[in-house]
């Protein structure tokens, strides 16, 4: 086959994953549901923060807001926010 020849192939799964402005609402939805799903189980959530593996009991998780998701997350020891990465 020569190169005038060769077939073209189609990544819609590397299209999709590159499309940020579909993802990144579609992540913080996924965050929010997580939170208000551990919550209400009364189940901590394990994120990493810093590098460091940290379990976030049910009380200390706050719920994101619904319309944009931004903001929400949980509290690590000493006060510190660690939002499992879903600020802006």
């Amino acid at each position: 086959m020569d190169r005038a020849e060769q077939i073209v192939v189609s990544d819609p799964i590397g299209e999709r994953l590159r499309d940020v402005v579909r993802m990144d609402p579609a992540f913080r939805a996924a965050w929010r549901d997580v939170c208000v799903r551990h919550k209400s189980a009364g189940v901590p959530i394990v994120v990493v923060c810093d590098g460091v593996v940290v379990r976030i009991p049910p009380e200390e998780i706050v719920i994101p807001p619904e319309a944009s998701g931004a903001g929400g997350g949980v509290q690590k020891p000493l006060g510190k926010s660690c939002d499992g990465g879903m600020s802006k």
